[in-house]
């Protein structure tokens, strides 16, 4: 030891100030990097670049200010500082984001490691393995189930015995799942054994299982199967094997209707005939899935008996019954004919979307009629194997302003872009109708659909969008060209709707800027990280890695 304290003294006594710094930053030691620097003349041409790496490797917050400081105090060239040092510039600002005392400011530095995918990432999701906030721990589990990096198993082996957070704790799990080797498996079996295990926990423990072999073992599968517990036995119906669904069949006459009604489904996709009595129907959904399996058991009753549930006084079973009547394909032609002058205003939109799926063209008009009457907001909801339009029953959430309109105007976008695919009536002009609705991503879709089907006019409405007097739709517009790859011309709207823009759209160009990844956005980027948002500064952090990448 001594030894290596007398040549590691002998060296820096012989080095100059410059090789000192560089000495001390390769130990990973930046205070000694620091007292070096002091004797540096800030003439020497590597001073600036000196400086910005000893400021860097500070991994403390008032490390990361001091470099802010720095930086906003001395105009740089980004250009002329070493790649190297640039990305020790950013990880600076990811390190200082993941201490920061705010969650979101934390929750940005994990979704820029993560992005960056390289080792000093990997070093912050770790940390923030710690946090003390669940959710982000969570989401850590989750980025790093799609990381194959051995500590991610390790500590989400450990978490199963030490996470307190319900909901980390089934992201841990998901993670092994993920792992296909026995060190993973042996953990869930063991966490399996455990007693008091939470319901839906032991399902997702099961469940994960199942993913480390294509054939489960046949007695977890009947123990789930006589399980009293109605989540195990839901979960025998969705990782019942290939060769192992005849077990099912006493569960159609399950109590819970939802594991009756999903055991029906895998049946009636596995079965080719049937020979017993008719189960226990509970409620609708288990009588319309009954119906809908008698169609496929070949039973000419099952075509009728979903024929007669559309003529419910209940709208809900009357949609239930449509979905599975759907289900049964073309066989069900005339049915859904019919339905499609149903005195329900529902029932006559799914039937005509259905027919028009089937490329009965000629009821084309008649679904833009019917649509344009609909007064009610609609969704596209999915039940299974089954899916249907429904009332919009989205709720507002504060997260995504104008959720349920926007919901309803991507529905009705999308309807319209199904006509317009036969290419048998005009709907240019009701998609262009649909540009200049203000709604956040609404504009963007029409448009995204103009281009894609129609070439020449998407371009044309593009370059409209570029110019509109409105901020966020010229924004949208360069966020289109960016997908479309058109990318220098979006990078330069951007970058000249930046300084004009509210902190959350400065965010999201930032985002997006990353993605295209030019380095024409270098300098940009740069300047960037001097803002005054923790978050702007974080995401210029990340969007720099994406371009140095």
């Amino acid at each position: 030891m001594w030894i290596i304290l007398f040549l590691l003294f002998t060296t820096l006594s012989a080095a100059t100030p410059q090789e000192q710094v560089h000495l001390f930053l390769e130990l990973n030691d930046p205070f000694g990097a620091q007292e070096a620097l002091k004797g540096a003349p800030q003439d020497d041409p590597q001073y600036v670049e000196l400086t910005l790496k000893t400021l860097s490797k500070f991994e403390t917050r008032a490390g990361n200010i001091r470099l802010l400081q720095y930086l906003k105090e001395h105009p740089i060239d980004p250009l002329s500082i070493a790649v190297r040092t640039r990305e020790s510039i950013c990880w600076s600002f990811l390190k200082a984001g993941a201490l920061a005392a705010q969650p979101q400011m934390r929750l940005e530095a994990l979704i820029g490691a993560a992005s960056a995918n390289q080792a000093e990432g990997v070093r912050i999701l770790n940390q923030l393995l710690e946090d003390p906030h669940s959710g982000i721990r969570r989401l850590v589990y989750t980025v790093g189930a799609q990381i194959p990096d051995q500590i991610f198993q390790d500590v989400a082996i450990s978490a199963l015995d030490s996470e307190l957070s319900f909901e980390a704790r089934i992201e841990a799990i998901e993670l092994l799942g993920g792992r296909e080797n026995s060190q993973a498996r042996n953990a869930l079996l063991t966490h399996l054994k455990k007693e008091h295990l939470h319901p839906e926990e032991r399902l997702m423990t099961i469940s994960a299982l199942s993913n480390h072999s294509k054939q489960l073992d046949p007695i977890i599968l009947e123990t789930l199967i006589s399980s009293s517990d109605p989540y195990d036995r839901l979960l025998a119906c969705q990782i019942a094997s290939e060769s192992k669904y005849k077990l099912l069949l006493p569960l159609i006459n399950d109590p819970h209707a939802d594991v009756a009604s999903e055991a029906l489904h895998i049946l009636g996709l596995k079965l080719t005939s049937w020979e017993g009595t008719q189960p226990t129907l509970s409620n609708f959904r288990n009588k319309a899935s009954w119906s809908w399996f008698l169609f496929r058991m070949n039973d000419p009753k099952g075509l009728d008996l979903l024929n007669q549930q559309l003529s419910s006084p209940l709208r809900d079973e009357r949609l239930i019954a449509f979905s599975r009547l759907k289900a049964c394909g073309k066989s069900a032609l005339p049915q859904i004919e019919q339905a499609a002058s149903n005195p329900d205003p529902l029932i006559r939109l799914n039937a005509l979307q259905t027919l028009i799926q089937w490329g009965k063209t000629d009821y084309c008009q008649k679904l833009l009629d019917n649509l344009a009457q609909t007064e009610t907001a609609i969704s596209q909801e999915d039940d299974g194997l089954f899916s249907y339009l429904d009332e919009n029953a989205v709720d507002h959430t504060p997260l995504i302003p104008r959720l349920p309109e926007t919901e309803d105007l991507l529905t009705r976008l999308e309807l319209i872009a199904l006509v317009a695919r036969t290419q048998t009536v005009d709907t240019k002009p009701i998609l262009k109708a649909f540009l200049q609705e203000k709604t956040f991503g609404i504009a963007i879709e029409a448009a995204l659909f103009i281009s894609s089907e129609f070439e020449y006019e998407g371009l044309e409405v593009l370059n409209t969008l570029c110019n509109d007097p409105d901020h966020s739709l010229r924004i949208q517009a360069a966020l289109l060209l960016g997908i479309l790859l058109q990318e220098e011309k979006a990078l330069n709207i951007l970058m000249d709707e930046y300084p004009s823009s509210r902190t959350d759209t400065k965010a999201l160009i930032l985002a997006a800027i990353a993605e295209i990844g030019s380095k024409k956005a270098i300098p940009f980027l740069f300047q960037a990280l001097q803002e005054n948002s923790e978050q702007l500064r974080i995401r210029a952090a990340w969007a720099l890695l994406a371009t140095e990448s």
